[in-house]
């Protein structure tokens, strides 16, 4: 007479709503019209892990009233760890009554898509609750926006694409173009589709990073694992992830990388301990450490054609990204913080907090500070113009500089089509992070 029970444990994680506590039971009969039940709970049932970060759960299994039972404890379907159960009671059995317990002891490995299952059961065969699933990410503080908003600031949002099977298939969107009708961005002779994705709201915060220093990430004690961010670009698959070679790249320890953001003592925003800067964007962060981050987060660096995308409202084709309508070339500090060319901004020549200017000076989709504050490293290599063709392209044969986008806190407001590009291993206190992520 087979019993099987199945809890589903989910990962919890930053931008996702909480989860219920979770548990199950198989209930049946035994010949003489008894009830038998086993039943299993997990607690805690949801959990915010950062890749390499373990975390412990106390799995609790009761037995109602059928006969002495031996419950097996399995996980199936974990992905991005192992789990292991220590002292494990259940192994024992358990009687009629009574409960037995194990720890549940997970290691995450990796960022990523969280869908797995614990069973308890006395035989193989049976059926599972439905699985849960959530992006493991890191932890936000709630801080960001406007004054006052107190946003998350780990949010994104979806990005509506125009290639073949995105929310906005058939739209046309051309790099290099926009209707402003000042002749400055008037070509139309690169085309380019774009899949649907999801850009994150802001600027990556001192905040957001020094949870990924403070795990040990970012160096060559860490680096991501080989492929990781690996996908579909140019209409090849698993393209662009982590390359070993960048490990070399990255600080040599957590001290050396602490030490290396503090590369501007006016402008710099990073300090080794949390302080009033924790809502700036991050600066002074080379291309290989924005990546690494991105990685370690779940996302990835956005490419320089669904940067450009997003910033423009796609087929709207904004001249800035908070043009509305788009040919508008309205600018002042109501809408970006950039170096005007009048005393008519107060507060002078400084850093702000992520999306200081929102909602007025948001893009179509929702992002802040595309056109100021910090620039943000893009994924691709710089060689020369756009290619003639585009279907979710990147540029990546390799080359000394890689792409630079966005607008800086202390040069004129950008436009959605201005370039500009570095050697990756440059630091500015004018660049930051922005990191894309799957749909």
């Amino acid at each position: 007479m087979a019993k099987i029970l199945a809890a589903v444990i989910v990962l919890g994680a930053c931008g996702y709503p909480s989860l219920p506590q979770l548990s199950g039971s198989s209930d049946g009969s035994v010949g003489d019209g008894l009830p038998m039940t086993l039943t299993v709970g997990a607690s805690p049932a949801s959990f915010t892990v950062h890749p390499n970060d373990v975390r412990e759960t106390l799995i609790t299994v009761a037995n109602g009233t059928m006969q002495m039972a031996t419950p097996t404890l399995a996980v199936s379907g974990l992905t991005i760890g192992t789990m292991t159960f220590t002292s494990n009671t259940c192994a024992n059995g358990v009687a009629p009554g009574n409960t037995c317990t194990a720890i549940g002891h997970l290691t995450a490995t990796t960022a990523g898509q969280v869908d797995f299952q614990i069973t308890a059961s006395t035989t193989s065969l049976g059926t599972a609750m439905t699985p849960l699933s959530l992006n493991v990410r890191a932890a936000c503080a709630a801080a960001c926006g406007m004054a006052g908003a107190n946003l998350d600031c780990c949010t994104s949002s979806v990005v509506d694409g125009n290639a073949v099977g995105a929310t906005n298939a058939g739209d046309t969107f051309f790099r290099g173009y926009d209707v402003s009708g000042d002749g400055m961005y008037a070509s139309t002779a690169y085309p380019a589709t774009v899949s649907d994705f999801r850009l994150d709201t802001y600027l990556v915060t001192v905040g957001r990073f020094r949870t990924f220093v403070n795990a040990g990430y970012g160096t060559q004690v860490h680096p991501p694992n080989p492929g990781d961010g690996a996908r579909k670009l140019n209409g090849l698959a698993a393209q662009a992830g982590w390359d070993s070679s960048y490990d070399v790249k990255l600080a040599a320890d957590t001290a050396s990388l602490m030490t290396q953001l503090k590369c501007n003592s006016t402008y710099q925003t990073w300090t080794d301990t949390a302080a009033s800067s924790e809502t700036l964007p991050l600066n002074c962060v080379t291309w290989e450490e924005a990546n690494a981050f991105c990685l370690w987060d779940g996302g990835f660096l956005p490419t320089e054609a669904e940067w450009q995308y997003a910033a423009s409202g796609g087929h709207q084709q904004r001249a800035y990204a908070w043009s509305n309508p788009p040919g508008s070339l309205t600018v002042d500090c109501s809408y970006t913080n950039y170096k005007p060319t009048s005393a008519t901004c107060p507060g002078g020549m400084v850093i702000n907090q992520v999306g200081s200017e929102s909602p007025k000076g948001d893009g179509r989709w929702n992002q802040a500070d595309l056109g100021g504050n910090l620039l943000s490293w893009i994924l691709d290599y710089e060689n020369g113009p756009y290619g003639a063709t585009c279907d979710d392209c990147a540029e990546l044969d390799p080359s000394t500089s890689r792409i630079l986008r966005g607008g800086r806190f202390d040069a004129a407001a950008s436009r959605t089509n201005e370039r500009i590009s570095s050697g990756p291993e440059n630091r500015s206190y004018e660049v930051g992070i922005r990191c894309a992520r799957a749909k």
